[in-house]
């Protein structure tokens, strides 16, 4: 199933943001940001928000975005990825600095999220990003 924002909309996209965590609903994000990447021609940055309590040091998060650049690569997309500096942060304040600094034309993200509201971070990222979000569940 995929929820989209009302801001969505069929085009091509050249950058799309990724935001990934370690559940599984960040490979389903992941297989739609390929899938969307593929139809534009687009690159990718992947980031994850790692938690202070549960990856202090990011190294989790860094396992996470490294594996999903080494996917999108495969796919032969062009990709970079990090971990958000701000160790610990919420999570959707961290995306949104993301989306700011990268200007992506849509931002990919899952359903499930270990902290910071679980089920609502999709959403207010859909009601807070100035791009189109496409949120796979």
């Amino acid at each position: 199933m995929l929820m989209v924002s009302p801001n969505w909309r069929m085009v091509m996209y050249k950058r799309i943001l990724l935001a990934v965590n370690q559940s599984v609903s960040s490979q389903w994000a992941l297989d739609a940001a390929v899938a969307q990447a593929h139809d534009g021609d687009a690159v990718v940055r992947v980031v994850c928000v790692p938690g202070a309590e549960a990856d202090p040091r990011g190294i989790k998060a860094k396992e996470v975005v490294d594996a999903a650049v080494a996917e999108l690569r495969a796919e032969g997309i062009e990709a970079e990825g990090h971990v958000h500096p701000d160790l610990g942060s919420r999570v959707v304040p961290a995306v949104l600095d993301e989306v700011d600094d990268f200007a992506p034309d849509l931002l990919v993200v899952g359903t499930s999220w270990l902290r910071d509201l679980p089920n609502r971070v999709p959403e207010l990222l859909a009601a807070k990003a100035p791009c189109s979000v496409l949120i796979a569940a």
